[in-house]
């Protein structure tokens, strides 16, 4: 499956969001990456949880560094499995980071979600989608979306510009 940024172009630089990979990755990589995601942890975060999150993950790396076992428990991780089970082991210690990461690794396909974003827009599963999977059925949303969520963004650039 082909990654696309936020302008719909092909990358490969996705945010890392199992634990084996967040190995290397740096408190300043996170940092930007809280920075890049501000606005959609904000609907779903207070400010506190945001800063609690930041916290998480400082603990996580020293873990890493302090704790050889959890280290190589990491890097001995099969890269197949699931990202729930992943996680299973640390979900209780770093809730945050866990809801952080999943929310970045997850696609939401449901009819339900999908069926009333579709209605939003004005638009119907009609009889030659009907074959289509949610999954494709969201893909279509989302190039329909582009344009317009692309005009949301100009307008919260500027809007940061102006104030």
């Amino acid at each position: 499956m082909d990654e696309h940024d936020e302008m719909n172009r092909g990358t490969s630089s996705l945010p890392p969001v199992l634990r084996k990979e967040l190995l290397g990755f740096t408190r300043a990589q996170f940092g930007d990456l809280l920075v890049e995601q501000k606005i959609r942890l904000s609907e779903s975060l207070t400010a506190g949880q945001i800063i609690d999150l930041e916290r998480e993950f400082k603990a996580f790396r020293n873990q890493i560094f302090v704790e050889e076992g959890f280290r190589k428990m990491i890097v001995n991780m099969d890269d197949l499995i699931s990202f729930d089970e992943a996680w299973s082991t640390i979900r209780k210690k770093y809730p945050l980071r866990c809801m952080f990461f999943g929310g970045l690794a997850s696609v939401f396909p449901g009819t339900s979600t999908v069926e009333s974003d579709f209605s939003i827009i004005g638009f119907e599963k009609d009889d030659c989608r009907a074959a289509l999977t949610n999954f494709s059925l969201e893909g279509i949303l989302q190039c329909k979306q582009f344009k317009l969520l692309h005009q949301v963004k100009a307008l919260i650039q500027l809007n940061n510009k102006l104030y």
